[in-house]
């Protein structure tokens, strides 16, 4: 993607944030897949960002720079801790590492859970997976949840949720 197309979904990104912030405690939510990984093998089953993820992760900070991060959350997994990397270098914050465990509705509510107890109001990014993304979206009360492919990696989603219940969801995409 463009320069100018990075600069688009980082303003839909603050347009959304901003937006959010006329409103009392509005929480603002974006939702990536992790970057482009190596393959999963028996022998690898936690495979680190390509090249091209790791281009993709850069790619990110632009989306979020501008969006008034107040946290992050990753999963266990290293392909989504290398994705939020180069975020949580450009804003400083430490992303908090949340367990998928082998269930991901469980995991999706349990972050929802959290996001709108102790973020309420906040912005914040979550470094998900095909399957997670979804479940959090709908556990945020949007459903069903976007599909996402197997070679999706560019897709960011942006969650705003209002004190009155209101929900909508921005989809986008980004790239290097």
């Amino acid at each position: 993607m463009t320069i100018r197309r990075v600069r688009y979904v980082a303003a839909l990104a603050l347009a959304a944030t901003l937006a959010a912030g006329c409103q009392r405690r509005t929480t603002t939510v974006i939702l990536v897949r992790h970057a482009e990984r190596e393959p999963i093998t028996p022998a690898t089953p936690d495979p680190p960002l390509t090249p091209a993820g790791q281009a993709r992760a850069q790619a990110l900070v632009q989306v979020a720079n501008r969006a008034g991060l107040s946290a992050m959350f990753v999963t266990e997994f290293q392909r989504t801790q290398q994705t939020a990397q180069p975020v949580a270098t450009a804003l400083g914050i430490t992303p908090t590492v949340v367990n998928v465990g082998g269930n991901a509705s469980q995991h999706a509510h349990a972050l929802a859970q959290t996001i709108l107890g102790s973020h309420l109001g906040q912005a914040v990014l979550i470094v998900g997976h095909s399957d997670t993304v979804p479940l959090v979206i709908e556990a945020l009360g949007l459903t069903p949840g976007p599909a996402i492919g197997a070679n999706d990696f560019d897709r960011v989603f942006v969650v705003v949720k209002t004190e009155s219940g209101s929900t909508r969801l921005i989809s986008a995409r980004y790239s290097p």
